[in-house]
C-alpha cells in the first residue's frame, strides 16, 4: 500500500493540472464570450461558480481514487492516506480558486481578483473535504452527495437567483446548497460588501462535516473488526 501511495502522489499533480486547464479552457471560455456568459457571470456569478464546483469536483474523484486505502489497510497506512488526501486538499483547492476568477480575467471580466481567489479557496477547499469524506465512508454515498451536491445547486446560485426559485426549493434545497453561497458571496466582493458572514459559517461546517466523515471512515474497519 506504501509503494501505491507513493507512486500515485506524484501522479496526482500533473493529472489535476491538465484536468483544470483543459477543463476550464475548453469548456468556460466559449461561454465567456457569448451573450448567455455575460449575462449569468453579472446576475448570478456563475460564471465563476461554474468551473470552480466542477473543478472542485473533479479534483476530488481523483483524490478518493488514488488515495483511498484498501479496505484491509492497517491504521498506520490509513493515516498516512487520509493524510496525503488533506495535504493535496489544500493545494488542489488553490490551484481552483486562482483557475476559476483566471477564467473570468481572460475573458474580460474586472473583478478583485485577490479578495475572489481567497474566497473561494475557502470554498473549495470545503467542498473538496466533504466530497472526499463521502468518497471515503463508501464510493456509493461519495456518488450520492456529489450528484445530489451538483443537481440540487444547479439552479441555486447558477443560473437562477434564490428568489425566483419556487417556495420549496428556497426553503428546502438552497440552504443546503454550497453554489447559494458561493454566489452570495461573490456577489457580495464584487459590489464591494465583502463575503465573510453567512458564508463563512456555512462552508466552515461544510469543512468540519467532510473532516468527520473520514474520521469516521479511519474508524469503520476497525469497528468491523471489534464486531467479528
Amino acid at each position: 500500500m506504501l509503494d501505491k501511495l507513493g507512486k500515485k502522489k506524484y501522479a496526482l499533480p500533473a493529472v489535476a493540472v491538465i484536468v483544470l486547464c483543459c477543463g476550464f479552457s475548453f469548456m468556460m471560455y466559449p461561454m465567456l464570450s457569448s451573450p448567455m456568459g455575460a449575462i449569468m457571470g453579472g446576475t448570478t456569478g456563475a460564471i465563476l461558480i461554474m468551473p470552480a464546483v466542477m473543478m472542485t469536483m473533479i479534483c476530488s474523484i481523483l483524490l478518493s481514487i488514488l488515495f483511498k486505502p484498501a479496505k484491509n489497510a492497517d491504521q498506520k497506512t490509513r493515516l498516512m492516506a487520509y493524510g496525503i488526501q488533506l495535504g493535496y486538499i489544500v493545494v488542489l483547492s488553490l490551484l481552483v480558486s486562482i483557475a476559476a476568477p483566471l477564467v473570468a480575467v481572460i475573458g474580460g471580466l474586472s473583478i478583485p481578483f485577490g479578495e475572489i481567489m481567497l474566497f473561494l479557496w475557502v470554498a473549495s477547499f470545503s467542498i473538496m473535504a466533504l466530497f472526499v469524506g463521502a468518497f471515503n465512508i463508501a464510493r456509493p454515498v461519495g456518488i450520492v452527495v456529489v450528484a445530489t451536491t451538483m443537481l440540487c445547486g444547479m439552479f441555486t446560485g447558477m443560473i437562477l437567483p434564490v428568489e425566483t426559485l419556487p417556495g420549496f426549493w428556497q426553503h428546502f434545497i438552497a440552504p443546503w446548497a454550497p453554489q447559494r453561497y458561493m454566489g452570495e458571496g461573490l456577489i457580495s466582493i464584487i459590489s464591494g460588501k465583502g463575503a465573510w458572514g453567512n458564508q463563512a459559517i456555512a462552508f466552515t461546517i461544510t469543512a468540519i462535516v467532510g473532516v468527520l466523515l473520514t474520521i469516521l471512515a479511519f474508524f469503520i474497519p476497525s469497528m468491523k473488526k471489534l464486531k467479528k
